[in-house]
């Protein structure tokens, strides 16, 4: 049952805590007979009765710990994103190098659109071999260096909105290959 009656605190012992800093000077504090402090030699100020030494006026020096973390991480963080970004572009210069370029391929020279259109003027009606559900066939003469000779080539024109084409192309092509 409350009674409205407040309780105090009268005897308080805080030995051998190894506190550190001011002791108050208010509530159980202001009493020398109420609080028990040995073996906290760091204690400081409190009543006189306490013989304790005074406190510092001055605020403790904080050591100025140079900020590692928020140093390093970002330098380590652009660090690394600029090894990605090397090994990044020295892999694009790589697969750049690997790709074939305008030079012939296993002894086939490569012809551009414009030879092609040369050859089978204009993808002419009169040069149609044949035409399927995948594309159609013209016959041409091909100049390859001019001045030379031409050679007598089909061009397959693929119609790629067809499912398929380039599949059956594919397989044709690797049909001839293995010939």
């Amino acid at each position: 049952m409350f009674l409205g009656d407040m309780t105090m605190l009268y005897l308080l012992n805080l030995s051998y805590n190894n506190f550190v800093g001011e002791v108050p000077t208010v509530g159980v504090f202001s009493n020398a007979s109420g609080i028990s402090i040995n073996g906290n030699g760091k204690l400081c100020g409190g009543i006189p009765n306490l013989h304790l030494t005074p406190c510092s006026l001055q605020q403790p020096k904080k050591k100025h710990i140079f900020p590692l973390v928020p140093v390093l991480l970002p330098l380590i963080a652009t660090l690394l994103i600029l090894a990605l970004l090397y090994k990044l572009i020295t892999w694009y210069k790589k697969s750049k190098e690997q790709i074939p370029s305008t030079m012939a391929m296993q002894g086939h020279p490569l012809v551009c659109y414009s030879q092609l259109v040369k050859a089978t003027d204009g993808f002419s009606t009169t040069n149609l071999l044949g035409s399927g559900s995948f594309g159609s066939v013209y016959k041409g003469e091909l100049e390859v260096n001019p001045g030379e000779t031409t050679n007598l080539v089909a061009v397959k024109v693929l119609k790629l909105q067809t499912p398929g084409a380039l599949k059956s192309f594919t397989t044709e092509c690797v049909k001839h290959y293995e010939t």
